[in-house]
C-alpha cells in the first residue's frame, strides 16, 4: 500500500541562509520533500540551495525563476504543476521565516494520516514570535535564544490598512496582531492555493478540518533582524509597483511605508527584545515565555552544520544546479495562470452576487431594527488597548502556550494617509 507523501513547498528570493533553516527544519521534522521556487535570488541562494541538493538528494528540488513578475499565486500554482502530487499527497506551503512545532510525539505524517478522506485541506495555527534586538540570520548560534511568542491582543477584524496605518502612527504593535491561520492541501483539492495559503481559492465545496494548536502549530518569525526589515521594504515595494491591494502582504507594505519615512530604526526597537525590552506602554511587544520552538531548533541546526560540514569536503565538485527558466517564457506562463484565476473569481463573485440577490428577493421583510454597524465599530474603538498592554506587561501574568489573551478592542487613532508612498512613487 503506498503512503502518501507531504511535500513542502517554498518560494523565496535572497532569503540565504535563513531559507537553508527553514528547509532543513521542514526536512528533517516534518516532510518528504521540499521544492523550492528561487526567484531570481542573487545572494547566495543558488548556491547554497546546489549544495544541500548534494546532501539531500531526490528530498530537494529547485526550480530557478529569472527575473519575472511577481506574482504568488501564479507562482505557487505553477510548482505545484511541477510536483505532481498523488490525489492522497499532500501540499504544506511555508516560507522561509516558518517553522514547524509538533506538540508531542506524534508527526505531521500520524496527524494528516488521521485526516477524514472527505477533507480537502487541513488548517493549523500561525503564531508570531519575537527575536532579540541583535539576532542574526547568519549566526547559528542565534536561533535557540528564539523563546519569546507574541501575545496577541487585537482580534477584531479590522481591515488589514487601517492595522497598518495604526501600527505605522505607533499606536499599535505589529505583535498586537495575531497571524492568520494556514492551510495543508490534499493534491486532489481544486481550485489553488491563496497568497501566503491563507486559504484554498477557486473551490466554493472545499471541505477543512482544523489541527489543534496543541498538536502542530508554525511558529512565524516575521522580524528577525534589522537587516531584514529591508528586504521586507523591498517586497513591499514590489507589492505596490505591481498594483496590489494593500491586503496583499500588507505587513510587506506596511514596513515599506515605515522605510519611506525613515523610521525603521526606531519601528525595529519596538518590535525586538533588547537587553532592556521596551516596555508595552511604551509601544513595545507584549510576549510570552516558550520553549516548544528552541529544543526543534537545536535538531535543525545539528543538520545544518553536518551538511555545511560534508558538502566542505566536496565544494569544488558541487554542481550549480539548472540554470533559471527563461524570463520571458515565465512571465507568459504566469501571466496566463493570473488571467485565470481572476477569471474564476470574477465568475464566483457573480454568481454569489446572484444568489444573494434572488435569497434577498425571496426573504420576508426584517422588521426588528438594527445597529448601524459604524456606530458599533464606533463604540468598540473606545476601549483603550493600552490597558491591556499595561496588565500584560508581565509575561508570567500572560496565556500559556496552547491559550490566548482576551479578546479587547483597537484603540481610536488618526494616522497619516496610508498610501502616500503610492502617489510618491
Amino acid at each position: 500500500m503506498r503512503i502518501p507523501l507531504i511535500h513542502g513547498l517554498v518560494m523565496a528570493r535572497n532569503e540565504w541562509p535563513l531559507l537553508e533553516v527553514a528547509v532543513t527544519h521542514a526536512l528533517v521534522h516534518h516532510v518528504d520533500m521540499v521544492h523550492v521556487l528561487d526567484h531570481a535570488s542573487t545572494d547566495g541562494t543558488p548556491a547554497g540551495l546546489a549544495r544541500l541538493r548534494r546532501e539531500w538528494g531526490d528530498r530537494l528540488e529547485v526550480v530557478h525563476l529569472g527575473e519575472c513578475p511577481y506574482l504568488q499565486e501564479a507562482a505557487m500554482s505553477l510548482l505545484r504543476t511541477i510536483v505532481a502530487a498523488a490525489p492522497d499527497d499532500w501540499l504544506y506551503v511555508f516560507d522561509a521565516d516558518e517553522f514547524g512545532i509538533t506538540g508531542s510525539e506524534a508527526t505531521l505524517r500520524d496527524l494528516l494520516a488521521d485526516v477524514d478522506p472527505r477533507h480537502d485541506a487541513v488548517r493549523y495555527d500561525v503564531h508570531n514570535w519575537v527575536a532579540p534586538t541583535e539576532f542574526s540570520t547568519a549566526d547559528m548560534a542565534g536561533y535557540e535564544t528564539l523563546r519569546h511568542r507574541a501575545a496577541p491582543a487585537v482580534f477584531l477584524p479590522v481591515s488589514p490598512q487601517l492595522l497598518a496605518d495604526e501600527i505605522v502612527a505607533g499606536a499599535m504593535n505589529y505583535f498586537d496582531v495575531p497571524f492568520d491561520s494556514k492551510v495543508i492541501v490534499r493534491g486532489s483539492a481544486t481550485g489553488w492555493i491563496a497568497a501566503g495559503a491563507h486559504r484554498v481559492a477557486g473551490d466554493a465545496a472545499l471541505v477543512e478540518a482544523r489541527l489543534p494548536a496543541d498538536a502542530f502549530r508554525v511558529a512565524h518569525l516575521p522580524l528577525l533582524g534589522r537587516d531584514r526589515l529591508d528586504l521586507r521594504a523591498d517586497q513591499g515595494l514590489a507589492y505596490i509597483a505591481n498594483d496590489f491591494p494593500p491586503g496583499h502582504g500588507w505587513q510587506s507594505q506596511m514596513v515599506a511605508d515605515v522605510a519611506a519615512g525613515d523610521g525603521l530604526d526606531a519601528f525595529w526597537e519596538r518590535h525586538s527584545l533588547g537587553r532592556r525590552p521596551l516596555p508595552p506602554e511604551q509601544g513595545g511587544p507584549v510576549v510570552v515565555r516558550d520553549d516548544s520552538l528552541a529544543p526543534l531548533l537545536t535538531r535543525t541546526l545539528e543538520a545544518v552544520r553536518a551538511t555545511r560540514v560534508a558538502t566542505a569536503c566536496h565544494e569544488d565538485t558541487v554542481a550549480e544546479g539548472p540554470q533559471p527558466a527563461d524570463g520571458d517564457v515565465v512571465a507568459a506562463a504566469l501571466r496566463s495562470i493570473r488571467s485565470l484565476q481572476d477569471l474564476a473569481c470574477r465568475l464566483d463573485r457573480d454568481l454569489s452576487a446572484r444568489t444573494e440577490a434572488e435569497a434577498a428577493r425571496l426573504a420576508p421583510p426584517a422588521h426588528r431594527a438594527r445597529r448601524s454597524w459604524r456606530r458599533r465599530v464606533a463604540r468598540l474603538f473606545t476601549r483603550p488597548l493600552d490597558r491591556f498592554r499595561r496588565g500584560s506587561a508581565d509575561p508570567s501574568t500572560s496565556a500559556d502556550p496552547a491559550g490566548e489573551p482576551d479578546v479587547i478592542a483597537l484603540p481610536s487613532a488618526t494616522a497619516p494617509p496610508r498610501r502616500a508612498i503610492r502617489s510618491a512613487a
